[in-house]
Parts: C-alpha cells; structure tokens; sequence
C-alpha cells in the first residue's frame, strides 16, 4: 500500500510539475518581465494569488515560466548524461580489460569535480548561461549512468541468449542493441527519474549562485537568490520559489522509487 501510494503521489506531483511547465511555457497571468514598482513586495492577492516581487512582478506568473526552464535543463542534462554514460557502461561490460579500467577511472575523475565546482570552471572560462548548467550538470550523470550501465551489463554478458546472438551471426553491436539494452533499460528509466531530482536541484543551486539561468530568464533558484534579501519584509517571495522545488524534486523522487518497486521484480519476490 505504502508503495502504490508513493508511486502515485510522485506521478502526480511529477505530472504537475510538466503540466505546469507546458502552460508557463505558451501562457501566464502576466509577462514574466513586467516591471511595476508600485507593486512591489504585495502579499497574495486574487490578483496576484502568490504575491509580487521585489521589482513588482507576478510570482505566479515566474513560477510557471520558471517551472519550464528547470525541467528543460534538468531534462537535457539527464539526456546528455545517458546518452554517453550508458554506451560508455556497455562497453566496458562487454570489452573488459583497457576499456574497462578506462571507462572506471574516467568515471571516478568525473565523480571527484561536483556540478557546482564543474560549473564554476565552466563559467570562470565562458561565462554563466544555461549551456554552462546543462553540461555541468551533464558531466556528473555520465559516470553515474556508465556505472549503473556497466553493472547492470555484466552479469548478462555470459548469458545463453547473449551467446546465441554471437552464434547467430550478430556483431557486438548488434547483441547490445538487440539483446542486452532491451534487459537492462527498466532499470536505466527508473535511474533517468532520479537524476532528474538531482539535475533539478543542482540548476536550482547553480542559479542561484548566479552560475545558470540569467536574466530576463525565470528560474526558481534565482527567483531564491534574489529574495533572499527581502524575506524578513515579505516572507513569500521565497516561500514559494522554495516549496516548488521541494514539491518537484519529492515528487520526482518518489516516482523514481515507485518505478524501481514496479519494475525489479527481485522487490516484489522479497516482499
């Protein structure tokens, strides 16, 4: 029970999060750039049900529009990370000797340099930008993903039916594509949902540090960074920034268990 509960308060609040991305992404209550000083700091309201901020502008309206931004990111860096780390994990899995002791040292290499500290170098040189969070981010889930890929590939690589692919003419390519990937890739799904926490919360720290997103563009974490000075006065303008990151990475959180209970059997047949 405790389970399906998880499962589906995770889905639900994960569905929220991209219906809400999808809608701040063709539609608002008010431009995200709308400047009225006169407005500024007004607790919620039924015209503006979340408030203002400190330069007037609806914070409904920021975080829809920013909800869009932190999934795009979270989501291309979650990509860009398994699309290298997992042909990366199967190679090693199935050529073992150089190629996996390369592929192991590079991956601890990448674990030793944060996404924050990644980022940081990749700003020092380039500047801050939402490129620069994505392929910091980026960096972080490729060893994850080789990892778990590696690992996951391993045990299957003296299997019959991986054998019976050697024997029935198929190239290496060809018994990973075919006959391994499809065996290993719940696991990978369930993976990919809980990376998308770690991205999400990782674009939140970097734009607030001023190392992501920048303006005119809305982004939760600096939404958070810029506030952080006016929330003794108005106690919202951070309130809510905050609960929807905490509300979006829980929600994704608990999907990636929910997944991983549903689809490893090997749960199931110990419960």
């Amino acid at each position: 029970m405790a389970r399906r509960l998880a499962f589906w308060l995770g889905g639900g609040l994960t569905s929220a999060l991209v219906l809400t991305a999808l809608l701040g992404a063709v539609w608002t209550p008010y431009p995200i750039d709308a400047v009225a000083v006169v407005e500024r700091l007004q607790a919620p309201s039924p015209l503006h049900p979340f408030g203002t901020d400190q330069l007037g502008r609806d914070m409904l309206s920021l975080l829809m529009a920013g909800a869009g931004t932190s999934l795009l990111v979270a989501a291309a860096a979650v990509a860009a990370g398994a699309g290298f780390g997992v042909p990366l994990g199967l190679l090693a899995a199935f050529r073992g000797g150089v190629a996996d002791e390369a592929v192991m040292r590079l991956s601890d290499l990448a674990l030793a340099f944060p996404a924050l500290l990644t980022a940081a170098m990749i700003a020092a040189t380039y500047g801050p930008g939402v490129l620069d969070a994505v392929v910091a981010i980026a960096i972080f889930n490729v060893p994850v993903f080789a990892r778990l890929a590696r690992s996951l590939a391993l045990p299957l690589t003296g299997r019959a039916f991986v054998q019976a692919g050697y024997l029935a003419g198929k190239d290496a390519l060809g018994v990973v594509v075919v006959h391994v990937l499809p065996n290993v890739a719940s696991l990978l799904v369930v993976q990919a949902a809980i990376q998308l926490a770690f991205a999400l919360l990782a674009e939140a720290s970097l734009s607030y540090l001023g190392l992501g997103v920048q303006p005119p563009g809305a982004s939760w974490g600096r939404m958070l960074g810029e506030a952080q000075t006016y929330m003794r006065l108005a106690p919202h303008v951070v309130l809510f920034p905050g609960l929807a990151i905490v509300l979006a990475v829980m929600g994704l959180n608990l999907l990636g268990d929910g997944l991983r209970d549903r689809l490893d059997p090997r749960l199931w047949e110990g419960s």
